[in-house]
């Protein structure tokens, strides 16, 4: 074409139209033209390109407690599960959308696609289940540890050998809403809300509780490009402040 391109990713039947994958994005092609014949450079995943959503809502239905989850995923999570969407059966479906819900111990009832496209770069799921591992008991105390977005486990500097790369971007943004009502006579004990920001990327995580509710975000971003051995502490500094609210992010009910 004469004032545009559109590339085609030529092994997989599931990616949509004039899409270029994590697979394949941000990389040297050769343009086949003759004597004319070039390399140029694949499009580059941008963060909007990435973008993860999980929204979650928490309930307590006779005892038990009942996810509901909407998922909007891109990225690397969207052609895996666009992937099984299409080719896989029915329990490797299921498999599939039980690992992107992360949710511990979910119990999948029902699932499906919400509104289907051939040519969308995300993919749209409703699921259900229970998920009786939202609450653990000690001793006269209740605790939900509501944050749910993994983060690799990096060798502390003195380990490392090697650069960082990554090869794209990565951006995941989850919503938790824990319905409170059976638990009105219940204090609630938040953690504080948290914003790091560093050259790397940027995490995010506030609580709020109103009207019997909890309602918890996070956000993660992680910049694409090399991390060279010489900046790795502090890019490492930059992760292990994350796991570090991590773990003083227990939600207590007393």
């Amino acid at each position: 074409m004469k004032n545009d391109t559109i590339w085609l990713e030529n092994t997989s039947n599931t990616l949509p139209f004039n899409y270029m994958g994590t697979f394949t994005q941000n990389r040297l092609a050769l343009a086949v033209d003759g004597d004319k014949s070039k390399l140029v450079s694949t499009p580059k995943l941008q963060l909007a390109d990435v973008l993860q959503q999980r929204t979650y809502h928490f309930s307590l239905d006779d005892g038990n407690w009942q996810c509901d989850a909407m998922l909007d995923l891109r990225g690397q999570d969207f052609e895996k599960l666009q992937y099984y969407v299409a080719n896989g059966s029915k329990s490797e479906q299921e498999k599939e959308v039980i690992s992107q819900v992360k949710v511990n111990q979910f119990q999948l009832d029902n699932w499906r696609v919400v509104d289907p496209n051939r040519d969308s770069t995300n993919i749209k799921i409703n699921a259900s289940g229970k998920c009786p591992a939202q609450i653990r008991e000690i001793g006269n105390i209740q605790v939900i540890n509501p944050l749910k977005i993994a983060i690799a486990d990096f060798e502390a500097p003195s380990q490392r050998k090697l650069d960082v790369r990554f090869s794209f971007p990565i951006n995941e943004m989850n919503k938790s809403i824990y319905q409170l009502a059976s638990l009105e006579d219940k204090k609630v004990q938040l953690p504080e809300n948290v914003a790091l920001d560093s050259k790397y990327g940027r995490y995010t995580a506030s609580y709020v509780f109103k009207n019997h509710k909890i309602e918890v975000k996070e956000h993660l971003v992680i910049n694409s490009g090399d991390i060279v051995l010489d900046e790795y502490s502090n890019f490492y500094n930059f992760i292990k402040s994350i796991f570090d609210h991590k773990k003083k992010s227990a939600i207590i009910i007393k």
